[in-house]
């Protein structure tokens, strides 16, 4: 014991400066995960209000949810694309814009890793549905949209373990 008081004694000044380079260091990867985590949360709430306000994928989620009066997802996606009318078209551009929306979350999770898996099950009900009809499964591995499926299938396995 006298040694490492001994050892204070004479390297105090040295002692403090590592004490405090550490408590600054720990306190900026504190605050930078802090920052970190508030922007992921953003993130989040400006996907869902995109999700909540576009009128495409209002279209596309109208449909998803059987709610369209005209036609069901199994249907739809049934149909060849040279037999649709101008408004299944437009139906289809509105699909396609809901897949290239969660193509986007696929890559902020897979890609830059802005988001996790676990983050997404704000989403897993649209997820969950894409990766259980059929023929939009079909759509979507015929059309690119591989990362969907992977997202839609990873979602719903998170939700299953929670």
């Amino acid at each position: 014991m006298c040694a490492f008081l001994q050892f204070l004694k004479t390297h105090w000044s040295s002692v403090l400066i590592y004490f405090s380079a550490c408590a600054a260091v720990w306190k900026y990867f504190d605050t930078r995960s802090r920052e970190i985590s508030w922007k992921r949360t953003e993130l989040l709430f400006q996907l869902g209000q995109q999700l909540d306000t576009d009128p495409k994928l209002q279209e596309a989620i109208k449909l998803l949810e059987g709610r369209d009066p005209r036609v069901t997802v199994e249907e739809f996606f049934a149909a060849p694309e040279k037999e649709l009318i101008k408004d299944g078209l437009d139906l289809r551009q509105s699909m396609d814009c809901l897949l290239n929306f969660f193509e986007r979350v696929a890559h902020a999770v897979y890609t830059t890793k802005t988001i996790s898996i676990k983050e997404t099950s704000c989403f897993g009900w649209y997820l969950a549905k894409i990766k259980d009809t059929e023929q939009l499964n079909q759509y979507c591995k015929e059309n690119g949209f591989e990362d969907v499926l992977k997202l839609a299938q990873e979602a719903v396995d998170k939700t299953l373990e929670s």
